[in-house]
């Protein structure tokens, strides 16, 4: 192999490289974005809400 064929393998794994962190980075970008925005928060209620206390008997 001559120094040319190195040099141009050597580039066309660094751009494999660069390209796949750039998907990477991208992919995690959308997933948190599309879940900041489809959180659902409800700030208005339905009905009654109704806080149900449980009582535990601890006996030894």
């Amino acid at each position: 192999m001559q120094l040319y064929e190195v040099m141009v393998m050597v580039l066309k794994r660094k751009k494999i490289i660069l390209l796949a962190t750039i998907i990477i980075v991208t992919a995690i970008a959308v997933a948190l974005f599309v879940g900041f925005l489809s959180s659902d928060e409800k700030t208005e209620y339905e009905g009654t809400l109704v806080d149900i206390g449980t009582t535990t008997c601890v006996s030894l």
